[in-house]
């Protein structure tokens, strides 16, 4: 358990050691959240709406902020004693994911009665897949894969018939973990592998086959069925208000609102990505490959030959690798989109599904299976090993035949794909021509950027053929008692030099220095307030206290990415259809002018340009006596004193949800809508008056 538990660490030692930092969304998105988060409860305040992205956005039900998951335990008690939180950090609280992963998938595999060697093997391996080391650039969908073979170890432990309630608490505790962890595409991918596991559990013939224990010490079928929902009912009603309101909060967003075939089948996953994903990563995207190296691959290939033909294996292994294979089989044909009609019927029938992409983010449900399909591979090598008996046992023949026949193929069709630049576009655009100085980097690092060639593949065949086939007749001079640690050593080995450079270089990025010390929530929320605002869309900007209006691609409020989208592009670039006085009044409208406004008085709010708002508010300042002053601001709560002579609209351009309420003197007021996204009330009297916005999220939307 500790070799798996501080494997991550080693393995991704460029991170560990910080000579790279992970690239993609994880700082600007991820880490910005998590850092403001911790600030912000540790200086004594909960977020609820974060008023410095996107003209005002929910903080509490936007998944990304992961505001809920209990490990923020953790990283606050860290936080606390540190005084400080950086990338680097946040890097390694990453990695923890891939040890927590490892130590519920080695618990799993022990379980199902494999020798800790073979399992801690088989896990090591699977920890170094592209898989789960993609995951790293999103921290959110690392730490809910982390949780998933703890199902899978809750379901099999209650299947036992004196671990029932222990099994049940493990899978209700994880299951917790999944939803909490805040990436609702995981939540959904869950149910491909939980699902079916549980069922096979139900039935005695498969439960049998996977325990190998007899029948009068299992739980019986009603038992672990009543069991089972009881563990997923009771945190799932803990979770569901959060989950309630990040479906309301998805609802609103840009290409969520409404099903989208061509959004839900966006990053395409075929069956060159399948085969890319078993034999040659560049032909595959990255946002689904699951490499295990050819090693793996070999020895789950040639194992599953010798399942078909059935020679020398225990029936019980082989109803698992069975079973293994003809779900996974659904699953990878699910992940073809477009191309698969099982796919194409569920968008169409299935809620929520429909309103998701990148469906090749499912792979991450075959990582356990693989994994135990590799267990089962290894330990019928070492079977093979150990036979006491001169002659070759049963099935060691059809093995190394399909071994050499495997071998061949794949090692051709390597050279085919890199011959003929089979490549997908993620590893020319994004592994290989990256938009980085990569003259930052140093060390080793530096030395390694990016200069694999895909013929390296093609060598790793070679090498793993030759330890598959080499060291089992190596060994047969050798005494039994020492011929299994040394296969299983030199697969790792083989293994460690296959996927090191692919794992470690997915995402990478010149090394971040960015941290954030306590007491700094408080800037980032009322220092903003009298700057001018970027265009540019961005997360939360815990670094420079910066607030923006800008969207990201597929994310923020359809109605103000809307109305945004007729002035500028996401980077803030004006549209060449729009005048000089729009884009002027458009730029003071959002405070993004040297004027810094948020706050305007308007004799009414029916416009539908803002050069007329813009001229109605300045009208309004020339004819009558005004003023406005912030009493109190934290983002969740403004209050304005305001004085009026005539009544008036006073409009803050910030976002409205459902969640918001407003008062006038204390009295509650309704909130209209400016430009069919900012929150406006009426003031009806003229005089001094107290002016509240507050955001204040019912336990259900």
């Amino acid at each position: 358990m500790l070799l798996v538990v501080l494997w991550p660490f080693a393995f991704l030692w460029p991170y560990t050691l910080r000579q790279i930092s992970v690239g993609n969304d994880f700082v600007y998105l991820y880490w910005q959240y998590k850092a403001h988060l911790l600030a912000a409860v540790s200086s004594g305040h909960f977020p609820l709406w974060s008023p410095t992205e996107s003209a005002g956005y929910p903080f509490f039900s936007n998944p990304y902020a992961q505001p809920f998951y209990p490990l923020n335990v953790i990283y606050l008690l860290f936080y606390a004693l540190l005084g400080n939180f950086s990338t680097w950090h946040y890097t390694l609280f990453t990695i923890m994911a891939l040890s927590i992963f490892g130590a519920g998938l080695l618990l799993w595999l022990r379980l199902l009665g494999f020798s800790r060697s073979i399992a801690c093997t088989a896990v090591v391996i699977a920890l170094m897949s592209l898989k789960l080391t993609e995951t790293l650039r999103f921290p959110n969908a690392a730490h809910s894969a982390a949780w998933m073979p703890w199902l899978l170890f809750g379901v099999t432990l209650a299947a036992h018939g004196r671990h029932l309630l222990t099994g049940s608490l493990i899978f209700a505790a994880a299951t917790l973990l999944v939803l909490t962890a805040g990436y609702p595409y995981y939540v959904i991918y869950t149910a491909f592998l939980v699902g079916p596991y549980v069922l096979a559990m139900l039935i005695p013939a498969s439960r049998s086959a996977f325990l190998g224990i007899p029948k009068e010490q299992q739980t019986g079928s009603f038992r672990l069925l009543l069991a089972i929902v009881a563990a997923f009912a009771v945190p799932a009603a803990i979770a569901s208000p959060w989950l309630i309101h990040v479906g309301a909060l998805l609802s609103q967003t840009v290409d969520r609102a409404t099903p989208i075939f061509a959004f839900a089948t966006a990053h395409r996953f075929t069956l060159q990505s399948t085969i890319g994903s078993w034999i040659f990563p560049p032909a595959a995207p990255m946002e689904g490959w699951y490499y295990f190296g050819m090693t793996a691959t070999l020895l789950i290939g040639s194992y599953l030959c010798c399942v078909v033909a059935g020679r020398g294996m225990a029936s019980r292994h082989r109803a698992i690798a069975l079973m293994i294979v003809f779900w996974a089989m659904f699953a990878i044909y699910f992940t073809w989109g477009s191309d698969s009609v099982l796919f194409t019927a569920a968008w169409r029938y299935l809620p929520v599904v429909n309103q998701m992409r990148v469906w090749a983010r499912l792979n991450i449900v075959l990582v356990p299976a693989l994994a135990c399909l590799l267990a089962l591979s290894l330990q019928y090598v070492v079977s093979l090993l150990e036979s006491p008996d001169q002659k070759p046992p049963p099935g060691a023949r059809t093995f190394f035949i399909a071994l050499i026949v495997l071998s061949v193929a794949g090692l051709g069709a390597q050279a085919y794909m890199a011959e003929n630049h089979v490549f997908d576009y993620y590893w020319l655009n994004a592994f290989k021509a990256p938009t980085i100085n990569w003259g930052e980097l140093k060390g080793f690092a530096r030395f390694l950027s990016h200069r694999l060639d895909p013929l390296f593949f093609c060598v790793m065949t070679v090498v793993a053929a030759a330890c598959l086939l080499g060291f089992p007749i190596a060994a047969q001079r050798r005494p039994l008692s020492i011929r299994t640690r040394p296969f299983l050593v030199a697969v790792l080995a083989v293994s460690v030099v296959d996927l090191f450079y692919v794992a470690n270089f997915q995402w990478p990025y010149p090394f971040y220095r960015l941290s954030i010390s306590k007491g700094r929530v408080g800037d980032l929320v009322s220092q903003g307030m009298g700057r001018p605002r970027s265009l540019v869309g961005n997360s939360v900007d815990v670094v420079s206290h910066a607030h923006n209006v800008g969207i990201l691609d597929n994310w923020n409020f359809a109605r103000h990415a809307a109305f945004f989208a007729r002035f500028f592009d996401t980077a803030g670039v004006p549209r060449p259809a729009a005048s000089p006085t729009e884009m002027a009044a458009a730029k003071r409208l959002f405070g993004a002018d040297e004027r810094a406004q948020r706050i305007f008085f308007s004799s009414q709010i029916d416009f539908t340009s803002p050069i007329d708002f813009i001229a109605d508010t300045d009208a309004m300042a020339a004819q009558q006596d005004q003023a406005m002053a912030v009493a109190f601001y934290d983002g969740d709560v403004l209050r304005l004193n305001v004085r009026t002579d005539r009544p008036a609209w006073l409009s803050v351009i910030d976002n409205w949800d459902p969640n918001w309420r407003a008062s006038v003197d204390g009295q509650a007021v309704p909130i209209a809508l400016l430009f069919g996204s900012y929150k406006a009330v009426h003031i009806d009297t003229p005089g001094e008056h107290v002016v509240t916005f507050s955001y204040r999220p019912s336990l259900l939307p």
